[in-house]
């Protein structure tokens, strides 16, 4: 169980919020049927993390020189994908596979880069932002 200042301090983040959400969106707040906040507690009940971690490495600036984050690995034919091997979140997940795939395929050198050529170019896949 909680203690009371930890609710109200829930309550105050999502009233905050919410408040902002309503000046920005003041007709969508109709459709809201149910919302709630978490904190790193919150993470910890769920998840059971023992401080509220749950979205990979840290986001230190040791992670981001850290060579082994890459989609090689030491056994051949095997390659890691994942969030935490570009920066974080759900756009370095998306991308981190986009990279693997290139890797997996060989397009990993600078004269592919130079070159400008990836995997979807040479599949004849159009590109998805131009």
């Amino acid at each position: 169980e909680k203690d009371a200042s930890y609710q109200e301090f829930k309550d105050k983040a999502k009233e905050t919020l919410m408040s902002g959400f309503r000046k920005v969106f003041p007709k969508l707040e109709k459709y809201i049927c149910f919302y709630s906040v978490g904190t790193p507690i919150t993470t910890n009940d769920y998840l059971g993390a023992e401080r509220g971690e749950c979205y990979g490495i840290a986001p230190t600036p040791g992670r981001f020189t850290c060579g082994s984050l890459s989609p090689h690995t030491p056994v051949k034919n095997f390659y890691m994908t994942g969030q935490d091997i570009i920066a974080l979140g759900l756009p370095s997940a998306l991308s981190s596979g986009y990279l693997t795939a290139n890797v997996a395929m060989g397009y990993d050198s600078w004269e592919n880069a130079i070159l400008q050529r990836d995997i979807m170019d040479d599949m004849g896949i159009p590109p998805i932002f131009t």
